[in-house]
């Protein structure tokens, strides 16, 4: 097996970190936020970049310094700016994506600044706007019509036990 990891393209989130100081940032950052131009031009060369390998002879796969076998599998996060960055990837390699819940940014979904203890949690897109805006993904039967995040603001130490999850998983695909 061989596991390659794609973060999202820019995201409206990413913009405003880079322009202003935490404290602006985080009361005006969005739960779910949405990928930049800038972002879906990312998303549409991810996609080039990995169709025109996925679509050369096999022969050629060994002189690839990213993989030497064509991608089988791809795995999404919930969150909006990521399902949207892995469409065109999907469209390319004619893959079917599947929405992973546990593999998605430390915090969660939210409002609000965890300092200051003012979170107000989001929920996500649910069942019905993910299977409108993404169709053909494989949607966990825990997004329900609700959402898909339930638990606030994400401290470390959760985080550090879903990775952990992710981890053990991923190292059972390899066995």
């Amino acid at each position: 097996m061989r596991l390659l990891l794609v973060r999202h393209g820019q995201s409206t989130n990413n913009v405003l970190a880079e322009e202003l100081p935490y404290e602006e940032y985080i009361a005006s950052r969005s739960a779910e936020p949405d990928l930049t131009p800038a972002g879906c031009e990312q998303a549409e060369l991810l996609a080039h970049f990995f169709g025109g390998i996925q679509s050369a002879p096999a022969e050629s796969w060994q002189h690839s310094h990213v993989t030497e076998r064509p991608v089988t599998a791809l795995y999404t996060s919930p969150m909006l700016r990521a399902l949207k960055t892995t469409a065109p990837l999907a469209r390319a390699l004619g893959l079917n994506p599947e929405v992973w819940l546990d593999i998605h940014e430390h915090g969660g979904l939210f409002t609000g600044s965890p300092r200051t203890g003012t979170v107000v949690n989001y929920g996500g897109l649910t069942r019905a706007a993910m299977a409108a805006q993404f169709p053909g993904y494989a949607v966990p039967d825990a997004v329900s019509d609700q959402g898909w995040w339930f638990g606030g603001y994400e401290e470390m130490e959760q985080c550090t036990a879903r990775a952990q999850r992710v981890a053990r998983t991923v190292r059972q695909w390899a066995e």
